[in-house]
């Protein structure tokens, strides 16, 4: 899943207790700090919708400082790749 984050505010304390608290879940691969639309784009592997829906409820929206939340699930993966044109 991607998930796109919006907190109540930008400040460093909200910014900062977010951060933290993401860094303690292993269902999270990627964490990226945005500009544009959303605060943060976040990488998130769970086995199946269930356990994505259970952990939105009891970790994600639990986040002091979160705002609103927009899950993207991939349909199929077209490209990824880790080599850099150099």
């Amino acid at each position: 899943m991607f998930v796109r984050v919006w907190l109540r505010g930008q400040d460093e304390d909200t910014t900062n207790h977010f951060i933290n608290s993401i860094k303690s879940f292993p269902e999270v691969l990627e964490c990226h700090l945005m500009a544009g639309d959303c605060d943060f784009l976040l990488r998130v592997a769970v086995a199946d919708l269930d356990a994505y829906r259970q952990f939105q409820i009891q970790h994600l929206n639990r986040i002091a400082g979160v705002q609103n939340t927009k899950t993207e699930i991939p349909m199929q993966r077209i490209k990824q790749t880790t080599e850099l044109p150099v």
